[in-house]
């Protein structure tokens, strides 16, 4: 047989193997990474700071001493200071 063809009826008869269908794949290519968080807003960023420095003063106190500084945080900060409450050690 030149043809490579087999002759024999028996595997004649037998039905194709079935083709499997190519398995839908992901790769790191097809995926879009994340997106990068937004930056905050400068006053976002303000408001931030000084929660991170009183965490014991209402956010409303905060929001409320940064509009009244204008959006400047060192004067907001300095505001803050003076009402904090000092803890008194007495000796």
């Amino acid at each position: 047989m030149a043809d490579g063809q087999v002759n024999d009826p028996e595997l004649n008869s037998l039905e194709p193997t079935p083709t499997a269908r190519p398995m839908a794949t992901t790769t790191a290519a097809s995926v879009a990474p994340a997106m990068p968080p937004r930056p905050l807003s400068p006053k976002d960023e303000a408001k931030t700071t000084l929660k991170e420095a009183f965490p014991n003063v209402d956010e409303n106190v905060i929001e409320a001493v940064l509009v009244a500084s204008g959006g400047q945080i060192e004067p907001a900060f300095n505001a803050l200071l003076g009402t904090s409450p000092i803890p008194l050690v007495l000796t």
